[in-house]
């Protein structure tokens, strides 16, 4: 008898009610991954792609601010995501201090961005971009931590 038959069985269940069972632990696994962990990785991706593109193949920007709140709104975002990350991690270090593991990693990875810059026709690298990155990352950051902790505490 499988299991699902013995556990119909030991339930006694009526006609028409559905069982529900739970995924396999690989799957879970898989589940958590693509709900924490992935999509900070894919934003990581679609910023390294979005950098790579010469000056010529980006739309013209005519408000240099314009361009440092991009900075800013894109690293934030990427900072969340760093966060929630790191907040369900299985180690509990990395749980204990997922604002600074994320602020530090999403700040090292603005300045590999700007470095990159360096290398691609038409692009160069800038102080204020990568400044602009740190702080969207620590904002927003700081942020969804606050939100999360009022959360907890009610």
């Amino acid at each position: 008898m499988t299991k699902i038959k013995r556990y119909i069985n030991s339930n006694k269940l009526k006609n028409g009610q559905m069982v529900m069972i739970a995924p396999a632990k690989k799957y879970q696994n898989l589940t958590k991954y693509f709900k924490y962990h992935f999509p900070w990785q894919f934003v990581m991706v679609v910023i390294f792609s979005l950098s790579g593109l010469s000056s010529d193949d980006l739309p013209d920007f005519t408000f240099r601010l314009w361009d440092k709140f991009l900075h800013f709104l894109a690293y934030g975002i990427l900072g969340i995501l760093i966060y929630r990350s790191f907040i369900n991690s299985k180690w509990i270090y990395v749980r204990n201090f997922a604002a600074f593991f994320s602020i530090f990693l999403a700040i090292i990875y603005g300045a590999s961005d700007e470095i990159h810059q360096n290398y691609v026709p038409g692009r160069f690298s800038s102080y204020a971009d990568w400044v602009a990155d740190a702080i969207g990352a620590i904002v927003f950051i700081m942020i969804y931590h606050w939100i999360r902790s009022l959360n907890q505490k009610s």
